[in-house]
């Protein structure tokens, strides 16, 4: 299924990050940096965001950005695409270049001066400067006024989100800050390394299949928030704990093959189509591990994978032989509130809500 698009508040600053694939150190010399900068400006103009810093590295790109109302995708697919023919072209290699699409963080206005701080302390953190204004690798000497900002570069705004002003004391003030942080280690929440932690931990917390948006950085890291994108249909339902082997039965049975031919290498349309009805349900209308079903079914993980692709004509019968197989078993599962239903019959629609005894709130969940 499609990502739902990412959105973030206007106004607010995001640092984007994009690393090369295997870690390669493709970016050599100067002119390769201005080849970078050079497209990645080009692509500015297809949406309203703003960049306020960057800094080149030989192996990865920092990007920070003032939101504006478009996706940021707009910019950075291009992007990606014309540095990787670039670099291709340049190393005469073959491939890709990015490890993954850009990983993107939004940073708390209070925030901003340490992230544009840890940016331009990228070459003093690898060791090629001694300090953030010997080097030409970021945007710091732009912004101290050693040399001119670039017109696609708006240093006045990312010294006034920093708090600091543009006058020759507010630079100078700037780079005093920068200096002052040259020691700090790296890190792994500023550089988006640990967006994959939030947003485990957010499932976990919340226990639903929920797509989550960009994270936001807090003052402490047990408080970062990563909010919702979308809900899908089957959130509502708990985790059915019973024996898949039912699950199998029950699907034999409505498709009209043995269950045994179902845990066969029987590669027949209609025994594969039965094998996908069992995957999809047991992992969207009985919220069980795809790994589990697969155990169920014997075949590989990978295999009941690649079942969930293009699911949704299925789902309105997952749903009706989960809801049968939730009826009829004996299983008794616990509510979420304490209480017990017997069988484990499906709640209509009682996802989470801001008064469940978590603290969560069904737009915005926080950790």
């Amino acid at each position: 299924m499609p990502r739902h698009p990412r959105f973030h508040e206007a106004g607010s600053v995001v640092h984007c990050v994009s690393r090369f694939i295997n870690g390669e150190f493709l970016i050599e010399t100067a002119n390769d940096r201005h080849q970078v900068l050079d497209r990645i400006a080009r692509g500015l103009p297809r949406c309203d965001w703003q960049l306020v810093a960057y800094a080149v590295m030989s192996n990865h790109l920092h990007l920070a950005f003032v939101s504006g109302t478009t996706p940021l995708s707009r910019l950075m697919r291009p992007a990606h695409t014309a540095i990787a023919h670039w670099l291709n072209a340049r190393h005469e290699r073959r491939g890709p270049v990015f490890s993954e699409r850009a990983r993107m963080v939004s940073i708390p206005p209070e925030r901003v001066a340490h992230l544009l701080a840890y940016i331009h302390n990228n070459p003093v953190r690898a060791g090629v400067a001694r300090a953030a204004s010997r080097s030409g690798w970021t945007s710091h000497r732009a912004f101290v006024g050693e040399i001119p900002a670039p017109p696609w570069l708006d240093v006045r705004r990312g010294l006034e989100l920093a708090g600091f002003d543009a006058t020759a004391e507010g630079r100078d003030s700037f780079d005093a800050f920068v200096r002052e942080r040259s020691d700090d280690p790296r890190d792994d929440r500023l550089s988006a390394r640990t967006l994959t932690t939030i947003r485990r931990r957010v499932r976990a917390t919340i226990a639903l299949p929920v797509e989550l948006a960009t994270p936001t950085l807090a003052v402490e890291p047990a408080s970062d928030q990563a909010p919702l994108v979308h809900i899908g249909e089957f959130s509502a339902l708990p985790r059915w704990p019973g024996p898949l082997e039912e699950l199998v039965e029950l699907v034999s049975r409505a498709r009209g093959v043995s269950a045994l031919e179902m845990r066969s290498r029987s590669k027949a349309r209609n025994i594969v189509a039965a094998r996908r009805v069992a995957v999809v349900t047991a992992t969207r209308a009985l919220r069980r591990n795809v790994n589990e079903i697969a155990a169920a079914l014997g075949i590989a993980s990978n295999t009941a994978s690649s079942m969930l692709r293009d699911e949704r004509p299925l789902h309105h019968e997952a749903l009706r032989l989960g809801d049968e197989l939730r009826a009829t078993s004996e299983v008794t599962i616990c509510d979420a509130d304490g209480g017990r239903d017997e069988g484990g019959a499906r709640r209509a629609h009682q996802g989470p809500t801001a008064d469940a005894g978590d603290g969560l709130a069904a737009s915005e969940p926080r950790l």
